[in-house]
């Protein structure tokens, strides 16, 4: 029987592990801490899936158009359109393992608008989707550990890769106490996650350090577009990071404004008819960042507002109620009643370690999935595919 090992507890990660149980395989999962911790927890917004049940005549093909065409013609076509394909089997199976998305007035899973999508497409989860994805795939885990088939281990922190003879045969951990540990293996799936960590101002887990990547690099893996970092357009700044606000604020309806001529000026809407405050996260982080730097900055800072007050009360207080509870919490504000200061920030990683479209890397024996792989996003990712991508990933890579 195959022994996999698989470095990360998040969404690719957990995926990964249990898929290879499936499909007969021993599983070591090695992670820093629990998934709870995983920056899979933080995903607000969605998993896109062309569910198709709003009367647009979705599909998965315009799915995978978006998807393309916000990446800047970067992505694999083949690799997003087999994604794109599997989304909705893959959405509906995360329901049939617990997963709980918001549902519509006929039973179906709620669906709404995200940005560079014409089309409801987005699931979601009122209380955020990550954190209903990570406990969903839990609790499916430990199934598999009661089964015999996974072995969870934490504390541990990824080293290097062991290789002999041009495969890699495991890898050597540290523990806690500055002892290592060294665990064999047929293959290694990487799902250890971006590299906000590294910066100072980013809306991830400071977990998130890169150093698995940057250890298989070392070893002579090879990675790709690595320059192309992804800022959310809205975030809330506190003292030690920033707070991510989900862009189903602005799928729900919200408006992105500052003030000019003593008025509220909706500069998306004047810059971008058709797509307005949907606009691809490049496009709206740079027009944020024109906009402060001409020195329209809201009361003259570096930042923007973000009107929800103008919205029903139901939408605000559930349908965004991660976002109306974080800037209770955060700010004292009443999203209900008064406008989000929101800035851009570093969220997520494009690049990675460069793998086929079967996430297999440069490495023999070594596989990559998740934000720490580069694959389906090109040069600027959708909201609602980081999900998807992971999920997904995490399960070609376990079949392959």
């Amino acid at each position: 029987m195959k022994h996999i090992l698989v470095v990360g507890n998040g969404l690719a990660g957990m995926t990964a592990a249990i898929r290879a149980a499936e499909l007969g395989c021993n599983v070591t999962v090695v992670s820093k801490s629990e998934p709870a911790r995983s920056q899979s927890v933080m995903a607000g917004g969605g998993i896109n899936a062309a569910l198709n049940t709003k009367g647009e005549n979705d599909s998965i093909f315009e799915h995978a158009e978006d998807t393309i065409k916000a990446g800047v013609y970067l992505a694999d076509e083949k690799a997003v359109e087999e994604m794109t394909s599997s989304a909705p089997s893959l959405v509906e199976g995360l329901a049939k393992r617990g997963v709980v998305f918001d549902r519509d007035g006929d039973g179906n899973i709620n669906l709404r608008y995200f940005g560079g999508q014409k089309k409801m497409r987005t699931a979601y989860a009122k209380s955020g989707i990550g954190k209903q994805l990570v406990s969903g795939l839990s609790s499916e885990l430990r199934r598999k550990e009661a089964e015999g088939l996974v072995v969870s281990r934490i504390s541990l922190r990824f080293v290097s890769p062991v290789m002999h003879e041009g495969r890699c045969i495991g890898a050597v951990f540290q523990k806690d106490d500055g002892s290592f540990e060294a665990i064999k293996a047929d293959a290694v799936i990487a799902a250890s996650g971006g590299m906000g960590g590294i910066f100072d101002r980013h809306t991830g887990s400071a977990l998130s350090d890169g150093s698995v990547t940057a250890s298989l690099f070392v070893k002579g893996a090879e990675a790709a577009n690595l320059e192309m970092i992804q800022y959310h357009p809205t975030t809330i700044e506190t003292p030690s990071k920033n707070i991510l606000v989900t862009e189903a604020a602005r799928g729900e309806g919200g408006r992105l404004f500052t003030m000019r001529d003593g008025k509220r000026w909706y500069f998306m809407e004047e810059w971008y008819p058709e797509g307005k405050n949907l606009m691809p996260r490049d496009i709206v982080s740079r027009s944020i960042h024109k906009v402060c730097m001409d020195g329209f900055g809201l009361d003259g800072k570096y930042q923007v507002g973000l009107e929800l007050e103008t919205l029903p009360k139901d939408t605000v207080y559930r349908k965004l109620m991660e976002v109306s509870e974080l800037s209770k919490k955060y700010l004292g504000i009443d999203a209900g009643k008064e406008s989000i200061p929101v800035v851009p920030a570093i969220h997520y990683f494009m690049g990675g370690l460069y793998v086929d479209r079967f996430h297999r890397t440069t490495l023999k024996g070594v596989y990559a999935a998740g934000e720490c792989a580069c694959q389906y996003h090109g040069a600027n990712r959708l909201g609602g595919n980081s999900t998807l991508g992971a999920i997904y990933g995490g399960r070609v890579a376990a079949e392959t």
